[in-house]
């Protein structure tokens, strides 16, 4: 799933993206197609109950598919590869294995969320 801005692109796609919750540490970019979870990226290793189906199955598929693999350490996943999302929501959710708001959750380098950087580009 490489993919290169073009010069006339938005700048949020250069944007790198974090998201630091508990034992979790995922790096993510913004795309014209969605969020890409970057390939050494961690999700818990357990998906909470209230997760939603959609989100369930989707997480699901990820670790059959050796997308989504155990970490040494057994209490995280670590993305095998990028992994395109269609929502920074969706992202957050299937990482932290529960429903969270992406744009409140995903943070740049200096700490702002992708709530306010959105807000900024309108």
């Amino acid at each position: 799933m490489s993919q290169t801005a073009s010069p006339q692109a938005n700048q949020q796609e250069n944007i790198v993206l974090q998201l630091k919750v508990k034992k979790v540490d995922a790096k993510a970019m913004l795309t014209d197609e969605g969020i890409v979870v970057l390939k050494g990226s961690q999700a818990l290793a357990t998906a909470q109950p209230s997760l939603s189906k959609g989100y369930t199955k989707l997480r699901s598929n990820l670790e059959e598919k050796g997308v989504l693999t155990p970490a040494l350490s057994g209490d995280r996943l670590i993305a095998a590869e990028d992994i395109l999302f269609t929502s920074a929501s969706q992202a957050s959710a299937v990482l932290l294995g529960y429903h969270c708001s992406g744009p409140d959750y995903w943070r740049d380098s200096s700490g702002k969320t992708l709530k306010d950087i959105e807000a900024e580009s309108v």
